[in-house]
């Protein structure tokens, strides 16, 4: 609903809620193959189309003349808020993913990159949003851990 209204307000209301409708589908199909999935290591070969994606809007923007810190950046295929919900995922799965140290540091500072040179208020709150809720779920489980240890059964 967060996103159709808005869309159905717009000048093109049929083409907006078509756009918001296939975001959504997006973001649940990403939670569903989280689910499915089930364990985040079978999530990193993301980040290599992550990466991809983020060379791609650097080099368009930049082969586009445009400056990449006054502008926002450019895509032939995804918009500015769609960059940033790549670099927050991107920064999920830094923070939250599992493998190497470097690999974990190089997805969340391009995640990060990638959110401020989107310069898009939404993907950034979605961010910061989802990385407190991953600090309090990890905080909780280790609660839970610790808990488990001395409570007598």
């Amino acid at each position: 609903m967060s996103q159709q209204l808005p869309a159905l307000l717009s000048p093109s209301p049929v083409e907006a809620s078509l756009l918001a409708l296939a975001r959504t589908l997006l973001i649940a199909g990403l939670i569903g193959v989280g689910i499915l999935l089930r364990r985040s290591d079978r999530l990193m070969p993301l980040g290599l189309g992550l990466l991809a994606v983020f060379a791609t809007a650097v080099a368009v923007t930049l082969v586009s003349g445009l400056p990449l810190l006054g502008q926002r950046l450019s895509h032939p295929y995804m918009t500015s808020i769609t960059l940033g919900l790549a670099g927050a995922c991107s920064l999920w799965l830094g923070l939250f993913g599992s493998g190497r140290k470097a690999w974990r540091l190089l997805l969340g500072a391009a995640g990060v990159a990638i959110l401020l040179f989107s310069a898009s208020r939404a993907p950034l709150l979605a961010a910061l949003v989802g990385a407190g809720v991953g600090v309090l779920i990890r905080a909780e489980r280790r609660l839970a851990l610790v808990a488990g240890e001395y409570w007598p059964p």
